[in-house]
């Protein structure tokens, strides 16, 4: 404990001068009217020193004791901060997961950024962590090993929105192709925003591309069979199909292992808490 040593050095340096002091004191006549004798002297220098001494060791002890308040004081504060910061980190990150899970809105609007994020979009955002970087606080708001779990996730969220911006563009264009064979156009402006979750899902029943979500105004049953079947059997789609859910896959991974390194280190800030401050 570094804060404690400047208190045992002034109760050693203390205790030795008065010592020094107590020893000197003993060669010193001391004239005792009535002719007392020396055993009383020394009595008297030796009671001197001794309380001398213990007056000494009990300042020693008190600034021992107040340094370690200090450090206790220090450690509570720390330990604070750090619940306060991996608390709502790892609440946002479980409800990443559960969004890329239930797909709901997922695909359709990526990972968000914004602070605080869009109502819409709020399901699938990540921010918090990615303030505290762009900040400077990431580097003293968590330990390296969670700092290295959220910088995981952060590039793993990079990727998986670069290439979902990747995987629309193939969606589209493939899928106006395969439509025109077929001698039809999308029914719905802006369908590959709205049809992507589905599409990579290889789920036809509802989408906006043929226009079955709409009823009255989607293509013949002929026709949303031969789309499918083509969709299907299209090398380009296949491909971009199995890049986008293998970096959806490593983001589940990554969010994952960060999740659980989170709940463990709060787990060991609660036992840490306890035992430096037992009575909060």
């Amino acid at each position: 404990m570094p804060s404690v040593l400047p208190a045992i050095v002034d109760g050693v340096f203390g205790l030795f001068y008065w010592t020094w002091f107590a020893a000197a004191a003993r060669d010193i006549n001391v004239n005792v009217s009535g002719g007392g004798d020396s055993f009383w002297q020394t009595a008297i220098v030796a009671v001197g020193a001794a309380l001398l001494g213990s007056a000494v060791g009990g300042y020693a002890s008190f600034r021992a004791n107040e340094a370690l308040e200090r450090r206790r004081r220090q450690a509570r504060a720390k330990i604070r901060r750090k619940a306060k910061v991996y608390t709502p980190i790892r609440t946002e990150l479980v409800a990443l997961q559960a969004a890329r899970e239930s797909r709901t809105q997922f695909n359709l609007w990526g990972i968000v950024r914004e602070t605080p994020p869009n109502v819409l979009r709020a399901p699938a955002s990540l921010h918090l962590w990615k303030d505290l970087v762009e900040d400077g606080r990431s580097l003293t708001a968590a330990s390296k090993q969670i700092q290295t779990s959220l910088d995981a996730v952060d590039t793993r969220a990079d990727e998986f929105n670069q290439r979902l911006s990747e995987t629309r563009a193939v969606f589209e264009e493939r899928g106006m192709e395969l439509l025109a064979a077929i001698g039809e156009e999308p029914r719905v402006m802006n369908w590959v925003e709205t049809d992507t979750s589905a599409l990579l899902a290889q789920e036809f029943d509802d989408l906006n591309i043929t226009g079955v979500s709409l009823g009255n105004n989607s293509m013949s049953a002929d026709q949303c069979n031969e789309f499918e079947k083509a969709w299907k059997s299209d090398e380009a789609i296949a491909d971009a199909t199995k890049a986008m859910l293998d970096v959806d896959a490593a983001l589940g991974v990554a969010l994952d292992q960060a999740i659980a390194d989170l709940e463990a280190a709060m787990q060991r800030i609660a036992k840490k808490y306890e035992s430096e401050s037992p009575d909060d």
